[in-house]
């Protein structure tokens, strides 16, 4: 729990930062919990198991319904509040990745097992 918390420090004395942070924290975990439950659906479709497969498509919708509600959090920022700290995180790279890269491997065939 030290390590998560310690996450959450602050670079500047903007009061929004902190709410930047642990939404955009709490949304890399959601992005992560949904993708996992796709690809289990798309094994279980590979198996012919669709009732699984529906299984884990409904889990999914209900991860994506916490991560699409997480955005509230933000709502109330200002692009002022935002401009106030953004450049305390410096720029990201080009090369660097983006979760919806990684969802696309979610697509793939898998390799047979």
């Amino acid at each position: 729990m030290d390590t998560l918390l310690s996450l959450q420090n602050t670079r500047t004395d903007e009061p929004a930062e902190t709410a930047f942070i642990v939404s955009t924290q709490v949304m890399e975990l959601l992005f992560t919990l949904v993708q996992q439950r796709w690809e289990a659906a798309r094994d279980a479709m590979e198996a012919d198991d669709v009732p699984g497969a529906l299984a884990w498509l409904r889990r999914a919708c209900n991860a994506q319904d916490v991560l699409n509600a997480s955005w509230g959090l933000l709502t109330d920022m200002t692009p002022t509040e935002f401009n106030r700290f953004r450049p305390a995180f410096g720029e990201r790279p080009a090369s660097s990745p983006t979760v919806t890269a990684n969802w696309s491997s979610c697509w793939e065939t898998s390799p047979p097992r």
